[in-house]
């Protein structure tokens, strides 16, 4: 049985393990791959065939118009035409894989089809368009799965009889290991963490809660972030591409995680677990994938776009009310095992027969 895992160029194989030999990613293989590796499979890898910035403007000018990664899948197709399985993690990957598929005349490799944004892209497309990627494309697919529910029921919006399954995401089994949660809080300034490079992220509201508010200390881990964000607000401090061990002690010094976002369907996950795991209360707006994963009585929830209820949510919180939600999610994140060692064998127990 051969299964070969297509992850994006920038998360070529090669790349990850030498950044993970300088301690700046959880996992060796991207998303917990590795675990594959030793099931008796034949399992192969997505590699960055090209690069330079022609080769890159016209990818990612592909991506941007149609939502798929032709030029990548095209540069391993002899590894997606051989193999009896693909197993992907985002859209833009598996919509080209499915077209090297098709253009191949293969119709025997079972394909799985993990989404994370593109029902919410499709929704904002023109219904002629959103109707050409599906009808061309994403009917080829042999298994749509999604790490959050209301992602999920987007896509049931557009493929009606399709096989969908809902996979919850996990994280790394060896770098995030569980911390029990503390009460904490005996500062007078009440220490904010909030990181995350999504484009969902409302840094605005972020801003508005807290800047200049000396009872917060507001901590930020995000590379889209101009200078001046942080030049107007005297309490606010970017860390800029910590390695795993810096990013974990941020997680252990801090009272809150704080999710702000926009209107979505899938954000926000990768954050909500990591604190569950370092037993840190969190605050989220209430959109996104983080209600597949936590109850209102394990995560804070905020309405969107209200500053207001985000800096309350906080201010108003009891110690031993915090302390007991973090202690709840923990066991939910414990109870449902939300691990990439899971994760991947989610994959196999669906995909091999």
């Amino acid at each position: 049985m051969r299964i070969h895992i297509q992850l994006s160029p920038e998360l070529d194989v090669r790349k990850t393990q030498h950044l993970y030999s300088l301690g700046l990613t959880p996992d060796p293989i991207a998303y917990g791959f590795h675990h594959a590796l030793n099931t008796g499979y034949d399992i192969s890898f997505s590699s960055s065939v090209l690069n330079g910035p022609i080769y890159q403007f016209i990818r990612k000018s592909i991506i941007k118009i149609f939502c798929l990664d032709l030029l990548h899948a095209i540069g391993n197709w002899k590894k997606i035409e051989q193999a009896d399985v693909v197993w992907t993690v985002t859209d833009v990957e598996y919509l080209g894989v499915l077209l090297v598929l098709i253009l191949s005349n293969n119709k025997n490799t079972f394909v799985l089809c993990n989404n994370v944004w593109l029902f919410d892209r499709l929704t904002k497309k023109p219904r002629l368009y959103s109707n050409l990627i599906v009808r061309m494309l994403v009917k080829r697919a042999n298994l749509l799965t999604f790490h959050s529910v209301a992602h999920q029921r987007k896509a049931e919006e557009f493929m009606e009889g399709a096989n969908l399954r809902t996979v919850p995401f996990g994280i790394s089994d060896e770098a995030f290991v569980v911390q029990k949660p503390s009460k904490g809080r005996t500062r007078t300034t009440t220490k904010i963490f909030c990181p995350g490079n999504d484009k969902t992220r409302n840094w605005d509201a972020i801003h508005q809660a807290f800047a200049n508010n000396s009872k917060f200390d507001v901590v930020i881990v995000c590379d889209r972030l101009p200078i001046s964000y942080f030049e107007k607000a005297s309490n606010f401090r970017q860390v800029k591409r910590p390695t795993i061990d810096e990013f974990k002690e941020l997680y252990r010094s801090t009272d809150f995680v704080v999710v702000s976002m926009y209107e979505n369907s899938y954000s926000g996950i990768t954050v909500a677990l990591e604190a569950a795991a370092m037993g840190v209360p969190i605050v989220s707006t209430d959109t996104g994938g983080i209600r597949t994963y936590f109850d209102d009585d394990e995560v804070k929830y905020v309405p969107l776009a209200s500053p207001d209820a985000i800096r309350d949510a906080i201010l108003n919180m009891p110690i031993d009310e915090a302390y007991n939600q973090a202690v709840k999610a923990q066991s939910r994140f414990i109870e449902d095992n939300y691990r990439c060692s899971r994760m991947v064998a989610d994959y196999f127990s669906l995909s091999v027969a």
